[in-house]
């Protein structure tokens, strides 16, 4: 399994508070469960990350020359972990219509697009290939 983000990388896009929040499903503020559900956040993101490169010419686990993870695999992971929490926590809400709405969904557009733009050799990595 690649780890391609810490929990710090996803802290850095959402805020502590927010992840922890939204990574504490039972609101009992146990910090070993929390750890627990952002772990899961990241296992998840990265095998679906890999599951994605599997389909295009980069090696699994994606990494550079140095044998680290390029930055923009980083930022995804980062960025679609907290989106996992966010949305396993069911955290949504109501637009001026009364229709349900997710704050971040320009987000969830933005990691989607990159990662299809990387499946489909528009958008070239610095990692092995």
């Amino acid at each position: 399994m690649s780890t391609y983000c810490v929990r710090a990388d996803i802290e850095v896009r959402y805020g502590t508070t927010n992840v922890s929040e939204w990574a504490d499903l039972n609101n009992e503020s146990i910090s070993s469960d929390i750890a627990s559900a952002i772990a899961e956040a990241i296992a998840v993101v990265c095998d679906d990350i890999d599951d994605l490169l599997r389909a295009s010419s980069y090696q699994i686990p994606c990494a550079n020359e140095q044998g680290t993870t390029p930055t923009t695999i980083k930022d995804l992971a980062a960025w679609a972990a907290g989106l996992w929490l966010y949305e396993t926590r069911g955290s949504m809400e109501m637009d001026s219509e009364g229709k349900s709405k997710h704050r971040y969904s320009h987000i969830r557009q933005y990691v989607d697009q990159r990662l299809e733009a990387i499946r489909a050799g528009a958008r070239i990595l610095d990692a092995k290939r």
